[in-house]
């Protein structure tokens, strides 16, 4: 699965909205969306804050 769709998963797994991960992990809307449709994983500090908004593990993140 590419990292865009597995972050859309678990962020709609724990029922947040883009907006409401966004505000967790302290980007913009729109960065949250475009992160959702890319296939590349991004960078570690990316990382890091989405997995600490969403309340995993960075490798959760990572794998297929």
């Amino acid at each position: 699965m590419r990292f865009g769709k597995r972050l859309q998963v678990l962020r709609e797994d724990r029922h947040l909205s883009p907006r409401e991960l966004a505000q967790r992990a302290g980007f913009i809307t729109a960065h949250v969306l475009y992160l959702e449709n890319i296939e590349h994983v991004p960078g570690p500090e990316t990382l890091r804050r989405l997995a600490e908004a969403l309340g995993i593990d960075q490798h959760a993140l990572r794998e297929d």
